[in-house]
């Protein structure tokens, strides 16, 4: 039987990957004066670029290649491979994004975008198969039938309670992330640099990179830790960021 803690913790993370997202695309755009158009823009490019196009390439890369993960070497080409392609997939679909839409190379749209694209992410990988679990869990806990097979059941008898929340948490922590990588791409353009654009590359592929050793060698809580750790990075570069743009501008 399944504690009612872990409903309750799926159905937080299920608000906080779902709901929270669209509020606070919501709040901002109406604060800012931001055309909400440019969210959805944002959502589009990581839809576009992951969805239909980097994940059915990891499906296929996957289907050909056996890579030994229980290996040091084998894990951390395995990562690296899921950093850059992550980082050149997104960034560069935010770029096109920017370009292919003409949007304003201002600070208000660059973080539009990213609540756009984040937000998207959270919704699609995760926020939807949360609720489905939540459901799932809110039987197992009445003690109700659901008719599924064990494999689908018992990894959810399996589960410590906690860790249905951190799903959430590190939906709430990654949006910043995103925001400040668009934020950089939207400045590049706008400042006619592109080194701006390698930075958020560069950026997407260090965050990246550490977390799949990190979770089989030191645990989950410690990706949770580093991501937390970037995410206080994103929030000061993005309260700061507003002067890349005035610069753009005079």
């Amino acid at each position: 039987m399944v504690p009612w803690t872990s409903v309750i913790f799926s159905l937080i993370s299920a608000v906080l990957s779902i709901i929270v997202p669209v509020v606070a695309a919501i709040w901002f755009c109406r604060r800012q004066q931001a055309p909400f158009s440019t969210v959805l823009v944002g959502a589009l490019t990581f839809f576009v670029m992951q969805v239909l196009l980097r994940i059915p390439l990891l499906l296929v890369v996957n289907h050909f290649f056996s890579i030994e993960l229980e290996t040091t070497k084998g894990l951390l080409l395995y990562s690296a491979f899921l950093a850059i392609t992550a980082a050149l997939f997104e960034e560069f679909g935010r770029l096109g994004a920017f370009k292919i839409f003409r949007l304003q190379g201002d600070w208000k749209n660059a973080v539009a975008m990213g609540i756009g694209h984040g937000g998207i992410e959270s919704i699609l990988l995760v926020g939807i198969n949360v609720a489905a679990n939540t459901i799932l869990l809110a039987l197992l806990a009445m003690d109700l039938p659901i008719g599924l097979p064990p494999e689908v059941v018992q990894p959810l008898l399996d589960t410590a309670p906690y860790m249905f929340l951190l799903a959430g948490i590190e939906r709430i922590l990654t949006l910043p992330i995103h925001i400040a990588l668009s934020i950089l791409v939207v400045a590049g353009v706008a400042r006619k640099n592109y080194g701006y654009v390698a930075l958020a590359i560069a950026a997407h592929f260090l965050l990246n990179f550490p977390l799949g050793w990190m979770g089989q060698n030191w645990g989950v809580l410690s990706t949770e830790l580093y991501i937390l750790l970037c995410s206080v990075v994103a929030w000061l570069f993005i309260f700061r960021s507003r002067a890349l743009f005035k610069e753009s501008d005079s």
